[in-house]
C-alpha cells in the first residue's frame, strides 16, 4: 500500500501513483507490460482469484514474480520530502522519507499510552507523566514488590514505592497501518 500523497511536502508526479490504491508508489514494482505499482498492491491483486492473473492497468497477462523493482524510483521517493507522522500532534519536523525511520525513534510527539493510567501522551512529556502519574508508581510498586534486589531480598510495597517512584512502563499507540514498529519504553 503506497504512502499518502497529504505527507510529501512538494507536488508529486503523476507517474509515482500506484493505480490501485492512489498513494504513492511503496516499494515500486514494473509489469512485463510496462506499468509500475507497489509491491504490495500487485502482489494483493494477483492472489485474488477474480483478477485472473492480469495487470491493474491494461489487463494483459502478469504472474506473481513477473514484476522487477524499479531501483531507481525506489531511490528517488525515498529521497522525496515528507512531514513527520505525528504533525497532527505537534511535530514539525520536515525530512526525507529515508530519514523518517531514524527520526521516528527520537521524535517527541511519537504518542505513547502509560500502563499505569492508560493515559495517552506524547513522547516528550514522560518526565512530566511520571511526576504525576499515580498510577503508575503503584504498578511499579507491585511489580517491583515481586522480585527480589541485587542482594536477594524481596522489598515492601511501601518502600518500593518511594524508591520506583520514577519507573514509568508505557508503550507506543501507534494508528493501525503506520510504518514504524511499536517498542516498550522503560
Amino acid at each position: 500500500m503506497g504512502y499518502g500523497v497529504h505527507r510529501f511536502t512538494g507536488a508529486i508526479d503523476d507517474n509515482l501513483i500506484c493505480g490501485v490504491c492512489g498513494g504513492v508508489l511503496e516499494e515500486a514494482v514494473l509489469t512485463p507490460c510496462g506499468h509500475s505499482f507497489c509491491l504490495q498492491c500487485l502482489q494483493t491483486w494477483l492472489d485474488n482469484l477474480n483478477a485472473g492473473y492480469t495487470c491493474p492497468e491494461c489487463r494483459s497477462r502478469v504472474r506473481n514474480g513477473d514484476a522487477r523493482p524499479i531501483l531507481s524510483v525506489r531511490n528517488l521517493i525515498r529521497g522525496l520530502e515528507v512531514s513527520c507522522e505525528h504533525s497532527s500532534r505537534g511535530c514539525t519536523a520536515v525530512l526525507t522519507l529515508d530519514s523518517m525511520i531514524s527520526h521516528m525513534n527520537i521524535c517527541g510527539y511519537v504518542p505513547i499510552q502509560c500502563s499505569g493510567c492508560g493515559e495517552t501522551f506524547n513522547r516528550d512529556r514522560i518526565p512530566e507523566h511520571r511526576e504525576q502519574c499515580e498510577a503508575s508508581s503503584v504498578a511499579a510498586a507491585t511489580a517491583a514488590s515481586r522480585y527480589p534486589d541485587s542482594k536477594g531480598r524481596r522489598r515492601g510495597s511501601g518502600d518500593s514505592r518511594v524508591k520506583i517512584r520514577n519507573v514509568l512502563l508505557v508503550r507506543l499507540a501507534l494508528p493501525s497501518g503506520s510504518h514504524v514498529r511499536g517498542q516498550s519504553v522503560l
